[in-house]
């Protein structure tokens, strides 16, 4: 086959085959995003769970940890697209960072273009991390991040990026399950609820218990507990559950959600998401469901404030007050449920043309389109 006949491959990199259910939207909005954009291109994932990863996404994957593959398959690549999530940070995990980086550095090492589209980057607090993520980004074909925070990080941490642009986060590129003028939610109130472990926990949660409880106590709400990363968010969202039943008298049960699509549907049906998550509020918002976020990390806060969603971060909670006004953010956007509904639909089409436009830029740059 002649150089130019040859099919193009791309190499994707992020938090995959984890089971973690934001992620994986993540990478399921790129994926539908290249197949549209460039349906001739070959796409090879690196996954912690290559054949789980091969059966749902019909798409060929490598082990994520195994450095010989992950050489052979930048060898045999035309580029890398580093792409979603928060990657680049030293805060949830001191290891991640150092991961992605060298894989970025491989692709620099092969001689293969590299680009970094939709991630949300930082904090990063470590002066190594720091120094490295400066290097890896200088080389880069460019970098597409997700939020005006990760843009200012960028902007101070290098020096001449080839390109440096805000896009919408991979998930939007996935299209709403139901169409605006058929989405309606009716029934009695139900909220979807994805809460994970965090610092200090023993402080916060008998508040977040309380506000959640008294809210859906005066609105007569059930509540279902999504964990997004089954297995650290299952314990957590059970217990809590657990309180709920035993001190309020709830309907609270977990979830038993293990893929993209039913977690997409239970947002899309729910008439309020309450999140510590963010592809929770994210995929919640991409269907119009109203949102009130718990922020743990300022990707949260972030996506919240762009969304024009309210929140509160965990610190406040550490005290009375702070569930007396989680409580009234929550009856608040009760209330307030149609128009916020109707504002999230037309967020997220500007986020899902944003999210386009710098994927297809990204792709471009890597030498995936002409």
């Amino acid at each position: 086959m002649s150089e130019q006949s040859r099919q193009l491959r791309l190499v994707i990199s992020g938090y995959y085959g984890f089971g973690n259910l934001g992620d994986e939207a993540v990478l399921a909005g790129l994926l539908t995003g290249i197949r549209t954009l460039t349906p001739g291109v070959s796409v090879v994932v690196l996954s912690a769970d290559p054949s789980a990863t091969s059966a749902v996404y019909d798409v060929e994957a490598v082990d994520r940890g195994s450095l010989p593959q992950i050489w052979h398959a930048l060898r045999e690549a035309d580029g890398l697209l580093s792409g979603g999530g928060s990657l680049l940070q030293d805060v949830t995990s001191r290891r991640s960072i150092y991961y992605y980086l060298s894989v970025m550095a491989v692709a620099r090492i092969c001689r293969r273009p590299y680009c970094l589209y939709g991630q949300g980057i930082g904090p990063i607090q470590r002066n190594w991390a720091r120094r490295m993520t400066r290097f890896i980004l200088d080389g880069s074909c460019g970098v597409w991040v997700r939020d005006e925070a990760s843009l200012r990080l960028v902007t101070e941490l290098c020096a001449r990026p080839a390109v440096l642009s805000l896009a919408g986060d991979p998930a939007f590129l996935l299209p709403p399950l139901v169409g605006e003028e058929e989405h309606t939610v009716s029934g009695s109130p139900r909220w979807v609820i994805a809460v994970r472990s965090w610092q200090a926990e023993s402080v916060w949660w008998p508040n977040l218990v309380e506000a959640l409880g008294r809210a859906a106590v005066k609105t007569g709400a059930s509540l279902l507990f999504l964990p997004m990363h089954r297995g650290f968010d299952s314990e957590l969202s059970s217990r809590t559950a657990r309180r709920l039943r035993k001190d309020f008298g709830l309907s609270a049960e977990l979830s038993e959600i293990v893929s993209v699509h039913q977690a997409r549907r239970l947002l899309s049906d729910a008439h309020l998401v309450i999140g510590m998550r963010l592809h929770a509020l994210i995929m919640g918002a991409a269907e119009g469901t109203p949102g009130v976020a718990i922020s743990y990390d300022p990707k949260v806060e972030a996506f919240a404030s762009e969304a024009g969603l309210p929140w509160i971060s965990l610190q406040p909670l550490h005290t009375a007050s702070g569930a007396e006004r989680l409580y009234q953010m929550i009856i608040a956007a009760w209330q307030a449920r149609s128009d916020i509904r109707s504002r999230l639909r037309q967020h997220a089409k500007l986020r899902q043309e944003a999210a386009k436009e710098g994927l297809e830029a990204a792709l471009r740059a890597v030498g995936m389109t002409s």
